[in-house]
């Protein structure tokens, strides 16, 4: 497997849709369409800090599977934007595919894995209720909601737990940048799913607020697996 290649790609994707957005953010200026270019604009910078959080990630870690875990996390950021317009359960195959793979080419523990799984959708259970209870979002379309979590997003979380965590860089600033990489993933896919209409937030929860609470959220669930596991 060429890594190198695989990086080089992630990171080509994400900046070619940056370049795309921004050229369609100045056209929509030039036409005097203010709001419409700033909406694209923000798009754009969001894509390009995708591509540079990748780039980040993979030369924070020393591994050679664990560049190959950054780049999958590239990919399925271009994954996230085709299996939305479908439904939820497009997810949920992407993460379990995800989780096989960790397991059978990555060496993640299979049991361990499931486990610290269940740890992380029992946090996101926790966060999903307690925002859905204060009116800061509602989720649309789902299956089966746990409260406030759709059954969907629990199962994503009881597979990419594991592999998240078990891959996780051991340096402190690769770490650090693992856990702000998923925040800003976990917001922009967020972000996405509001615009298809499958998430709705309310006018005091935003973009960047969304990405400091994955930060916590994630942070929590790595200190809490650490003691697990």
């Amino acid at each position: 497997m060429d890594v190198a290649g695989i990086v080089s790609a992630v990171g080509w994707f994400w900046l070619v849709l940056a370049i795309v957005f921004f050229l369609i953010a100045g056209y929509l200026a030039r036409k005097g369409d203010e709001e419409g270019a700033i909406g694209w604009a923000k798009w754009g910078a969001l894509f390009a800090l995708l591509w540079a959080g990748s780039q980040m990630v993979a030369q924070s870690l020393g591994s050679p599977e664990h560049v190959v875990v950054a780049g999958a996390l590239g990919w399925l950021g271009a994954t996230v934007m085709l299996v939305a317009l479908t439904h939820w359960w497009g997810f949920v195959v992407v993460a379990a595919f995800a989780f096989a793979y960790s397991v059978a080419a990555l060496g993640v523990p299979l049991a361990e894995g499931l486990l610290a799984g269940l740890l992380l959708a029992w946090i996101d259970f926790i966060v999903e209720n307690a925002g859905g209870a204060l009116g800061l979002w509602r989720v649309k379309r789902s299956s089966l909601l746990l409260g406030h979590q759709p059954i969907e997003v629990f199962l994503v979380c009881l597979f990419v737990g594991g592999p998240w965590f078990f891959l996780a860089p051991a340096n402190l600033g690769g770490l650090v940048m693992w856990v702000l990489f998923t925040a800003l993933f976990g917001a922009v896919a967020e972000h996405f799913l509001t615009l298809l209409g499958y998430m709705e937030y309310s006018p005091r929860w935003d973009f960047f607020k969304a990405v400091a609470l994955y930060t916590v959220a994630f942070a929590v669930f790595y200190a809490l697996a650490s003691l697990a596991f």
